[in-house]
């Protein structure tokens, strides 16, 4: 029996894939070498998402319970907050994105006098029925709480109304600022000073354990008036993926509609692309009390599509092809794909769908929000790919996130072939990442290209097997399918000699049937000509890029036997 991998058994380790020969019911080892010089993602068993570490092989459990080997090129997250969806680096448009409250820190309604427990440094701070008074002495005016317990590393929400005094206050910016913490650097964002009263609310990381609020205000002279002001410590909602001990990350946000007419959304700053790319977008989220949501790209084209979570279906698309996925806990990951011309800025957008909403795009899908209905999003993704990749995501966030391609080759010796060279069987159990016109080859050979049996997926939904021997073509079946994407059983069936071609018996099967009957003739190769088994053509080009159920080297095997093999 020759070299077998997957079928449901699976074992990884660093630099290692395991595949096996079975000899007289006996398992022996015959691992691939396997390399990737960065950490990444896969789907466990459970159905969520966990860190792989580098130079390991990723058995990956998205579409099937037995596994399959998930082999992926190179690729970059473009998206610097891919996490971060209260980050100023997510543009609000008639929404909030909310945390899970978990503890008070502060309340303080101005229902009576505090300004005892606010420090003061050159203004002045009194009280006035139902809130402070802020009163300008110098430029560097500011109040702040030293009586706080904050801790670092955790999230808070601040939030505070404010509006402009009476007492003829004139603004130099027209901007109240404030961070959490002693440095700006904890968190720190600007607003306008109304005329009337308008509510703020910002989220910060606490950088050390520090016990401090400050509100400063950039004036000439005059007063501005705050009340209302709460600081809570708030911690992400269970997102789909796991750490490292198997507890749930709390990652994920909630988008929350607020109760004006139009369009409700979240969208990214403008990031950086290539033209002339496919660019996938891709975003893991959960319903709430909306169930409807969209993508766009909102920079230049409006490509969009939308997505039904209650049927798991794609409701309408204006782009490349969109998918949705299913995860564990009620979580889905969507995606889509658009080309970007000869763009050079993209923003993706994210849009929240009431029940009315059926098809278009979901920038003109206009509604009057509630206040409190919304959706769960975590971990947003943008790649130049032709399909969504798995999922990146930096140890900090600030800058994009990168993977390296995977490379799985080099099973087998001339020894663990010896029975195949003049006939046999390449089997494989596989589905393409995408049709993007790249080759990827699964390969049996003899230590190059020039000798060679071979699987490939080519552009247009082809599979080719092929036999090459001495760098002559011998025989070669194309078959057109469906769609590369999908899990297909392919399998090239050869036999001959080494000196008469008309002998040669060449046959191509899929999914049970043989697409190309065996009256091709060509050559075969002498004993100890093949020695490994690869994810590519043999010479490191080519990778196959895609899912792998299974890969196996077999007997000749008859029609009805190749029937059942690939049924």
């Amino acid at each position: 029996m020759g070299i077998k991998l997957g079928n449901g058994k699976w074992a990884t380790k660093e630099d290692e894939l395991l595949a096996y020969r079975v000899i007289e019911g006996k398992y022996f080892d015959r691992s691939f070498d396997f390399a990737r010089s960065s950490t990444t993602t896969r789907v466990n068993k459970d159905g969520y998402i966990e860190d792989v570490p580098s130079d390991t092989a990723r058995i990956d459990f998205a579409d099937s319970v037995d596994g399959a080997l998930l082999t992926e090129p190179a690729s970059t997250n473009l998206i610097t907050y891919p996490k971060s969806f209260g980050n100023s680096y997510w543009i609000k448009s008639r929404s909030s994105v909310e945390l899970m409250e978990v503890a008070t820190v502060l309340e303080d309604d101005c229902s009576s006098d505090n300004t005892v427990n606010w420090t003061v440094n050159d203004c002045t701070l009194t009280f006035d029925t139902d809130h402070y008074v802020i009163d300008y002495v110098a430029a560097t005016q500011n109040i702040y709480r030293d009586d706080l317990t904050l801790t670092e590393g955790n999230l808070y929400k601040v939030s505070f109304k404010a509006k402009q005094g009476t007492g003829g206050g004139v603004m130099a910016q027209g901007q109240l600022s404030e961070s959490l913490g002693h440095s700006s650097s904890a968190g720190y964002i600007s607003y306008s000073i109304p005329t009337d009263w308008e509510e703020y609310t910002f989220l910060a990381k606490a950088l050390s354990n520090t016990d401090q609020i400050t509100f400063y205000a950039k004036m000439l002279s005059g007063t501005y008036f705050i009340k209302d002001i709460s600081i809570k410590e708030v911690q992400g909602f269970e997102a789909p993926k796991v750490d490292g001990n198997g507890d749930l990350e709390r990652d994920a946000y909630k988008l929350v509609e607020d109760t004006s007419s139009g369009e409700h959304s979240v969208a990214s700053s403008v990031i950086t692309v290539t033209g002339s790319a496919d660019h996938y977008q891709s975003l893991f989220i959960k319903t709430a009390e909306r169930t409807k949501i969209g993508l766009r790209e909102a920079q230049n084209s409006g490509k969009y599509a939308t997505f039904d979570l209650l049927n798991e279906v794609v409701m309408d698309e204006n782009g490349l092809t969109a998918h949705i996925s299913k995860l564990a806990g009620g979580w889905y990951r969507i995606d889509y794909g658009c080309n970007s011309n000869v763009w050079t800025t993209m923003k993706m957008k994210v849009h929240l769908l009431d029940d009315t909403y059926t098809t278009g795009s979901p920038s003109s899908h206009s509604y009057t929000g509630d206040g409190t209905s919304g959706i769960y999003i975590a971990y947003a993704q943008l790649e130049e790919q032709a399909s969504a990749t798995s999922l990146m995501l930096p140890t900090s966030e600030g800058s994009t996130t990168s993977r390296v391609a995977d490379a799985c080759n080099g099973s087998g010796t001339a020894q663990d072939f010896k029975d195949y060279n003049a006939s046999g069987v390449l089997y494989a159990e596989i589905a393409a990442l995408s049709d993007d016109g790249t080759s990827r080859y699964i390969s049996l050979s003899g230590s190059g290209t020039s000798n060679s049996i071979v699987l490939r997926y080519i552009s247009s939904d082809r599979v080719l097997g092929s036999l090459q021997k001495g760098g002559a073509g011998q025989a070669e079946i194309i078959h057109t399918l469906t769609d590369m994407t999908d899990v297909h059983k392919v399998a090239f069936r050869w036999y001959g000699d080494t000196t008469t071609a008309s002998n040669g018996r060449f046959s191509l099967w899929i999914d049970g049937v043989m697409v190309e009957s065996e009256d091709v003739s060509g050559l075969t190769f002498p004993p100890l000509t093949l020695t490994e088994l690869n994810f590519d053509r043999g010479d490191g080009v080519g990778n196959f890029y895609g899912k792998t159920r299974a890969v196996e080297v077999l007997p000749y095997m008859s029609d009805e036997e190749m029937e059942t093999l690939t049924t």
